[in-house]
């Protein structure tokens, strides 16, 4: 499941070209109670995150890959200044 995560989140890195610093991968395993897998992106702006959250392949992928697999989630947007 996390080497089609990593391949789903490799193609959509591909479509969505303006999420900046783009990483993602399973946890190492150095923490217990750590979650399994981190995804992370910049972005320059509200407006770009908005659209990277809403594209059509961004929720494909989360569709079809992510919600038949997700346990818990945990999610936050910040901003981060220059």
């Amino acid at each position: 499941q996390k080497q089609a995560v990593t391949a789903g989140l490799d193609h959509l890195s591909t479509v969505i070209t303006w999420a900046h610093g783009y990483q993602y991968g399973p946890d190492l395993g150095i923490n217990d109670g750590n979650f399994e897998y981190a995804v992370t992106a910049e972005f320059a702006d509200r407006a770009s995150y908005e659209a990277y959250r809403d594209h059509p392949e961004h929720q494909r992928f989360i569709a079809e890959c992510i919600a038949p697999i997700r346990g818990e989630r945990a999610s936050v947007q910040v901003e981060i200044p220059d």
